[in-house]
């Protein structure tokens, strides 16, 4: 053991020989792929509606509601209720309804 030790340097035998196999694909770059743009449409109307529909300022939304200090079984009701009046849950049902 203290032979290897007291050696600045060694030679490792490997079974694989990175020059014997070719890479499958030539390597072109070492950056990420990024694929060509594709055509799009041309937009059309003006560039303040075409910025509105962007932004989506043209959505109808409700306002936003500031609601008290609540307990956690108000702020879950509170949350719950939102969440299905906008269709990510469904209408009705109870507040475990994925639970045990």
């Amino acid at each position: 053991m203290r032979i290897v030790l007291d050696t600045t340097s060694v030679n490792v035998q490997t079974e694989l020989d990175p020059t014997a196999h070719p890479p499958a694909s030539p390597v072109l770059g070492a950056h990420p792929y990024r694929p060509r743009a594709g055509d799009l449409p041309v937009p059309s109307g003006p560039v303040l509606r075409r910025t509105l529909e962007l932004t989506g300022a043209l959505i109808e939304r409700s306002p936003p509601a500031v609601l008290g200090p609540l307990s956690p079984d108000q702020a879950a009701d509170e949350l719950l209720g939102y969440l299905r009046r906008h269709g990510h849950l469904p209408a009705g049902g109870s507040a475990n309804a994925a639970g045990p």
